[in-house]
């Protein structure tokens, strides 16, 4: 089946991925999946041409699973579900493909992954913000680990109260919310702790995902058609779909699936309150016993840093982006988690 996306802005911008604009979504996802497999052969041999090559597979993944999207859609309107098993076959090797880049990424430093270089990502649009925001999140959560195991939580933990729990407060005050806020253990269940690797995968995959129903970048509030995508269509378990799905939320400023599963119980349990601000379990945002979930939490603060970065078309200061994300979603109004801004912030410094 081959379909004409001439008239498609964001597909003309990859135009040389399509040839003609009459390109099989097929050969496309089948080049991918044949270019990961050498990869994948290459694993513990990687050279300087990897990372160009991974570009490449992304660029086509994303364009198929824009391309499957739409096939997706069509044929909901025509009443015609026998294209759903096609659908989940093709979610099935593009995360094949995904985790095969993802293994490859962890294992390679931070300072190799440099797709500043590559023209095509600076451009503005939603598959090259999606795939830098699946490059920084990869390499952010490589960081946050390595600061865990740096023993980051013991300064956490000593400048808690003058440094944090204010910002917690203000949370918990906009939900009327009346908890004792002293200590890291009050906020974060369990207290911080390193991401763990099946973690990294679903973050990641997530990462690549945000924004698949969104076809011009301009529109942030899309976490909910993006979720339900996730979960309906190509059937992912929650531990994904959940991140996408909350990663605009904003801590009750922004747009979600949590506010609505929030309001829904509050109009029927009056004295309901969640326990804990961040938790690291997915299942407390569905039982609503946590204001967030940490994965949505970092994704929010990737997305963010990445759509002010290029809004302008070209990249910005880095410095400028953390100011005017401090300013604008700390010191207004408590939108982002801001310990996770903080190792964010040190990350964007560091590397």
């Amino acid at each position: 089946m081959t379909i004409t996306y001439k008239n498609n802005d964001l597909f003309s911008i990859y135009d040389n991925y399509l040839k003609d604009y009459n390109t099989s979504v097929n050969d496309i996802l089948a080049s991918a999946v044949n270019e990961t497999k050498k990869l994948e052969k290459n694993m513990h041999n990687s050279s300087n041409e990897d990372i160009k090559n991974i570009e490449d597979i992304l660029i086509k993944l994303s364009l198929a699973a824009r391309m499957y999207l739409i096939q997706c859609f069509d044929s909901v309107n025509s009443r015609d579900l026998s294209f759903t098993k096609k659908l989940r076959y093709s979610k099935e090797l593009i995360d094949y493909s995904l985790k095969v880049v993802i293994r490859y990424i962890k294992n390679i430093k931070n300072e190799d992954i440099n797709f500043n270089n590559i023209s095509v990502l600076k451009n503005n649009d939603s598959i090259s913000h999606s795939i830098r925001v699946f490059f920084t999140i990869i390499k952010f959560m490589k960081y946050y680990n390595d600061s865990i195991n740096n023993n980051i939580v013991i300064d956490i933990k000593n400048n808690f109260r003058k440094r944090y729990s204010g910002y917690y407060k203000s949370i918990l005050k906009r939900f009327h919310i009346n908890k004792n806020i002293s200590k890291l253990e009050h906020v974060y269940k369990y207290g911080l702790r390193e991401i763990l690797f099946n973690e990294m995968i679903n973050i990641s995959l997530a990462a690549f995902w945000h924004d698949i129903v969104n076809f011009n970048i301009s529109d942030e509030y899309n976490s909910m058609r993006c979720y339900s995508y996730l979960k309906h269509f190509l059937k992912y378990n929650d531990d994904v779909s959940l991140i996408v799905g909350l990663h605009n939320e904003y801590y009750g400023y922004g747009d979600g699936i949590f506010l609505n599963y929030y309001n829904a119980i509050i109009n029927t349990k009056p004295f309901f309150k969640p326990y804990y601000i961040v938790s690291f379990d997915y299942t407390d945002s569905l039982k609503l016993s946590s204001l967030s979930y940490f994965p949505s939490k970092i994704l929010e603060i990737v997305n963010l840093f990445d759509n002010i970065l290029y809004s302008n078309g070209d990249c910005s200061d880095y410095n400028d982006v953390l100011i005017y994300i401090r300013e604008n979603y700390l010191e207004k109004e408590v939108r982002i988690d801001p310990i996770i801004f903080d190792i964010f912030s040190s990350f964007v410094i560091n590397i």
